[in-house]
């Protein structure tokens, strides 16, 4: 899962300094630099989701019923967010300017 998040970290990086489309971190000029800022949004999210699902309930031997409907819950959404970050890539990729 880690490994996940720092490939999308590094892709939307090198995404956004490869265009010129790109206006900057958490602009919103442009559907293209919407796209990645949301996408960035996104990952800060997945990051964050992560952590807590870890530190919070990830090392413990036995897990109350409601604290494993949390993991499942937070797993979920961080699979939904992945996706979502597929789709904000596929966004800005159709709004992407051609190189200079």
């Amino acid at each position: 899962m880690y490994v996940s998040i720092v490939g999308l970290i590094l892709t939307g990086m090198i995404q956004a300094r490869q265009n010129p489309a790109f206006e900057g971190l958490l602009r919103f000029g442009s559907t293209y630099s919407t796209a990645l800022s949301l996408k960035h949004i996104v990952v800060v999210a997945m990051v964050g989701i992560a952590l807590v699902r870890s530190l919070a309930l990830g090392h413990r031997e036995r897990l109350t019923p409601s604290q494993e409907k949390l993991s499942v819950g937070l797993l979920l959404l961080n699979l939904a967010l992945g996706v979502a970050i597929l789709l904000l890539t596929g966004i800005s990729a159709a709004y992407a300017l051609p190189p200079a």
